[in-house]
């Protein structure tokens, strides 16, 4: 290796690391603490071949050496908040937490990472730490609330959810009306708010409280709030902090309010780029099947590439036709991508059966949601079969954390997957506009990750389950236009704003009509 690097040094230094990550139980994206971790002779090498990226100091994070961290941020993304925690532990013990406005936006399951993330602790005088990527640590000198609490994801310590609402400023309510309702329907009773109110002086902060939950439709609580501050002889001008009231209602999960109020947002929108209905036709089930027998091949080729597998046309081929022989195949492919495309065939061949199902008299397509563990299962098992499938469950939501490569936007923890999923279904099955199940479904589908591997394909499939339910054809999102339906995806993950994806998902469909191979031009530019 170059400077004055052994290939013996490298492979010491690589091995010290991969005993680190197995203590850890953790593979990339882990924070190395480098002085208490690694010796210098061992960070060298790997900062040397792009396996180490310096954070501040001598922290540093583990790159992804598939796609190389200088031109993707994805293992920082998957490194942020773990080095966040472990970073302000090891500096302040425990005499920290992240500011009102911060922790309110973590409670409300925000997945978006913060470009600057403020920071209390009355052990250091406020000042910046420059992060990769153009982050940063704004660190402010101050006192911390009487108390912390400690969230059990990535470790960090928080404001009580009770008085980081009533400390934000009004700007929060505007700024981040969806993450304020959020966490106005996760308040516990009235006593621990009054409570925190009175404890704190908060008198303006309770007004604006008290007249969220009014505006969110939780009348009830604000009353009783209301009635414990004036028994206290608390002063409270209630006063709305919203621009206009959206009805929710409280919720032990902030993933599924957030869903809730992410879908009433995002409708309009989608519903404003519906191709127009003279374009749509009536399917019977016999041109479905034809239609999906014709597709496979590109349909297949588009999608694995998307997923970042690198599938020759052969395979597919090899693998549709049905007549292959494993060991073969592995001899002119890659075993991986052996396996993930008979696996991706299996699930595609079960997901035309339950469509075939829902359009003869089984449950309506609004309910194929339901089946994705099922084509998650015949994925995988291809891969389980040859021991691929680096312990993955077949048959059930992820157990781990779960990251999109290039994305700012952390998925719902695996914890709350389920919980996730089980809100996304009660808006899907009240759904009665097909187009707006399709594009949303694979929006939610993607955002939520219910599983560790295939997400993206079993969202698109299950888009184009609901294409079909509306009178619309099999779309396939070709190779060339990939990168930009992938940022179209990114810009509603991280702002919210779904036109784009709908637009795209429109254009591409309504050009299926006229070609089955897609010319790949930019819908915006047609």
């Amino acid at each position: 290796m170059d400077f004055g690097v052994t290939d013996e040094q490298a492979g010491a230094a690589m091995d010290a690391l991969n005993k680190i990550l197995e203590d850890r139980g953790q593979s990339t994206g882990a924070v190395i603490l480098g002085g208490r971790d690694l010796s210098d002779d061992q960070i060298t090498p790997l900062v040397i071949n792009d396996t180490l990226h310096k954070i501040t100091g001598r922290w540093y994070y583990v790159g992804d050496t598939k796609t190389k961290a200088w031109k993707d941020p994805s293992a920082w993304h998957a490194a942020y908040w773990y080095f966040v925690a472990d970073y302000l532990k090891e500096r302040f013990g425990k005499d920290w937490c992240l500011s009102s406005e911060q922790s309110l936006l973590f409670n409300a399951a925000d997945g978006r990472i913060p470009r600057q993330l403020a920071i209390r602790t009355p052990q250091a005088d406020t000042h910046v730490v420059d992060l990769p990527w153009g982050y940063e640590l704004l660190v402010v000198h101050s006192d911390l609330p009487e108390k912390v609490e400690y969230e059990r994801r990535f470790g960090l310590r928080l404001y009580p959810l009770e008085t980081a609402i009533l400390a934000v400023s009004p700007g929060f309510y505007q700024m981040n009306p969806m993450e304020a309702r959020t966490c106005l329907g996760l308040l516990p009773g009235r006593k621990g708010i009054a409570e925190a109110a009175i404890a704190g002086g908060y008198h303006i902060g309770a007004g604006r409280l008290v007249g969220g939950l009014i505006s969110v439709g939780n009348e009830l609580l604000a009353e009783a709030i209301l009635s414990s501050l004036r028994n206290s002889c608390f002063d409270v001008n209630v006063c709305d902090p919203f621009l206009g009231s959206v009805k929710i209602g409280p919720d032990s999960c902030a993933i599924a309010t957030r869903i809730r109020l992410m879908w009433m947002r995002m409708r309009p929108a989608v519903i404003s780029e519906m191709p127009d209905d003279f374009l749509r036709t009536s399917w019977s089930p016999s041109k479905v099947k034809e239609r999906m027998d014709d597709v496979f091949q590109d349909d297949a080729a588009a999608s694995l590439a998307m997923e970042g597998y690198d599938v020759k046309e052969n395979l597919i081929r090899a693998v549709a036709g049905g007549e292959w022989e494993y060991g073969t195949l592995c001899k002119e492919a890659e075993e991986t991508d052996v396996a993930v495309t008979i696996g991706y065939h299996e699930a595609f061949r079960q997901v035309q059966t339950d469509i075939l199902d829902s359009m003869t008299g089984g449950r309506g397509p609004e309910h194929l949601h339901h089946r994705i563990l099922d084509w998650h299962e015949r994925l995988m098992k291809p891969l389980e079969q040859h021991g691929l499938n680096d312990g993955e469950i077949p048959h059930d939501y992820r157990q781990c954390e779960g990251f999109i490569r290039g994305s700012e936007h952390i998925p719902v923890w695996w914890i709350n997957v389920p919980f996730a999923m089980m809100a996304l279904s009660g808006l899907l099955i009240q759904e009665d506009n097909a187009f707006v199940r399709a594009v949303l479904g694979l929006f939610f589908i993607d955002y939520i990750r219910p599983v560790r591997t295939g997400s993206g394909l079993f969202a698109r499939l299950y888009m184009n389950s609901q294409l079909l339910a509306g009178g619309y054809p099999w779309t396939v999102i070709p190779a060339n236009e990939a990168r930009a339906f992938e940022e179209s995806l990114e810009k509603a993950r991280v702002t919210g704003e779904i036109s784009d994806l709908a637009r795209k998902i429109a254009w591409h469909s309504l050009n299926s009509f006229v070609a089955p191979k897609l010319n790949g031009e930019d819908p915006e530019q047609d």
